[in-house]
């Protein structure tokens, strides 16, 4: 039973996971080396045919075109009406039974900084896939304070000074 191995794996490990980031572990590749080559591959793909005018979104790759989809095309409704940008990231940007829908999710300020890429810290900010990843607005929230903040546990090291050559 596959789920009762990924049990005893935590139980077995406890510290390769915490609470703090406020995910639970699903599964874990047994070659994540090769599985980040193959993701950061894509991504550059990705951004070379948009980078040179094609619809990277109507390719296999599709699901590469933006990391997180916080505010940008998905967003959560709670049972009470309440709206976050996804079910990770508990910041309310409205509630439904207050205001409608469309203009919590086009006129609210969290809503509309999660899409404006250029608001992204750290080297989110100057990394040349933000366009294309965005990194994890929750995780950057959880860690470090601040939805806007660097993704924290990215190991990708983006070249300076590139900012406005990808965009």
């Amino acid at each position: 039973n596959p789920i009762s191995s990924v049990d005893n794996y935590f139980q077995a490990h406890p510290s390769c996971c915490s609470d703090s980031d406020g995910f639970e572990p699903i599964a874990r590749s047994d070659d994540l080396g090769s599985t980040l080559k193959s993701f950061f591959g894509s991504l550059k793909s990705v951004s070379s045919e948009q980078e040179n005018g094609r619809n990277a979104g109507a390719s296999a790759h599709q699901s590469f075109r933006r990391g997180c989809l916080a505010g940008t095309g998905f967003c959560f409704v709670s049972h009470i009406g309440d709206v976050q940008p996804c079910g990770y990231l508990n910041l309310i940007a409205g509630n439904t039974r207050r205001q409608p829908f469309g203009e919590i999710y086009l006129e609210s300020e969290l809503f509309r900084n999660l899409r404006d890429v250029s608001r992204l810290g750290g080297k989110c900010g100057y990394c040349e896939y933000r366009m294309i990843c965005g990194g994890c607005r929750a995780r950057a929230y959880g860690v470090q304070g601040s939805y806007l903040a660097e993704e924290p546990y990215c190991i990708y090291q983006p070249r300076k000074g590139e900012k406005n050559s990808r965009l």
